[in-house]
């Protein structure tokens, strides 16, 4: 049976010279933290079932579980970095990125822009934060 929230998930996007977002859960608490400029919030999501079921359904859709544990761009040094820790039931994935992001089929992109794919798995954080930024 397919559980209806994660058991842990942590999600996060940023840079170190640029805004930094946060998303997790333990099980029970959703808190999304952001570092705009130097103004540091954090606070907690209420996120219903039909959220949580719209996740799940978009992550699944766009393969999140078949990615590469590192989506590394070695000849960018700083930009943007991201990573994505989440098990869910009998699935988890653990992934790292910085300035390279997955493609359609999961295989890196070997660019620093943000393909369809992630941006995709952005837009489905930012719903389950209710509309909170995230990139």
């Amino acid at each position: 049976m397919k559980r209806d929230r994660p058991n842990k998930m942590q999600i996060s996007n940023g840079g170190f010279f640029g805004n930094n977002y946060e998303l997790t859960f333990d099980g029970e608490t959703l808190i999304y933290s952001a570092r705009i400029d130097d103004d540091m919030s954090e606070e907690l999501i209420s996120a219903t079932r039909e959220d949580w079921d719209a996740f799940r359904s978009e992550i699944d859709a766009i393969g999140i579980w078949n990615w590469h544990a590192d989506y590394d761009n070695p000849d960018i040094l700083d930009g943007n970095q991201w990573e994505v820790r989440i098990r869910w039931g009998s699935r988890s994935c653990k992934i790292y990125g910085s300035n390279n992001y997955p493609n359609e089929d999961g295989t890196p992109s070997q660019t620093y822009e943000q393909t369809d794919t992630f941006s995709r798995f952005l837009h489905a954080v930012m719903r389950l934060a209710g509309g909170r930024a995230f990139k």
